[in-house]
């Protein structure tokens, strides 16, 4: 699956995941211009109206292939259009490195706030480490339910 939104809803229709940065293999650079990273608009206002503001959401990063010790540290940026500059919004793990949560695997969530404020969202790999470790970063997004209101 490519960036964007990703099929299914989860269980129950209750949740998606938008894919902001997949399958990445070595480091990128900080990002530069209006349209580096993924841009909101990307979020269907069909499918999940008003509630893609969420004040928090969960921020994942997941291996999706790799061996020996993986790590990665990654760097959530946001764009604001009025100002036309780039916001770095933190760094995950407080810093510090992802380390494997199993043999050859990386799963991690962290909660972040008011990322919908933002224009514009941008994973950056700081650092990775590892063979051939490949990494998606996705936002859970919540989602209205077939049906409701």
């Amino acid at each position: 699956m490519a960036v964007g939104i990703q099929a299914g809803q989860g269980t129950a229709e209750r949740r998606r995941n938008w894919r902001i940065l997949e399958g990445a293999t070595a480091t990128n650079s900080p990002p530069s211009g209006a349209s580096a990273g993924r841009p909101i608009t990307d979020l269907p206002a069909a499918d999940f109206g008003g509630k893609y503001e969420a004040v928090s959401v969960p921020v994942e990063v997941v291996s999706t292939a790799g061996s020996a010790t993986m790590t990665v540290t990654v760097d959530i940026w946001g764009y604001d259009s009025i100002e036309a500059v780039w916001f770095n919004l933190g760094r995950l793990n407080a810093g510090s490195a992802i380390a494997e949560t199993g043999t050859d695997v990386i799963r991690y969530v962290e909660i972040l706030d008011n990322l919908f404020d933002w224009d514009r969202l941008y994973a950056e790999i700081v650092a990775i480490g590892g063979t051939a470790t490949a990494i998606n970063v996705n936002i859970r997004l919540p989602s209205t339910p077939s049906g409701s209101n």
